[in-house]
């Protein structure tokens, strides 16, 4: 029985999630800036312009979509 299909998400984890050496973050980290955020802090929001590229030195950041609220219950 053929082995099941791995999805490119799969087979490309390592480029879209790429863990960097220090070397390569002392490289770029004179084109940004270091920031902390608090848990539960949004990075990135649909319709907003984006930083750019964001390095996350320690700690997670999982992905979330939220649909956005209308304001009327």
């Amino acid at each position: 029985m053929p082995a099941a299909q791995q999805s490119i998400f799969e087979t490309r984890r390592h480029q879209i999630f790429p863990v960097l050496e220090s070397t390569d973050i002392e490289r770029v980290r004179r084109f940004g800036k270091v920031r902390s955020y608090r848990a539960g802090e949004v990075l990135v929001q649909v319709g907003n312009v984006g930083p750019g590229l964001t390095i996350v030195l320690t700690g997670r950041e999982p992905a979330a979509r939220r649909e956005p609220t209308s304001g009327a219950d």
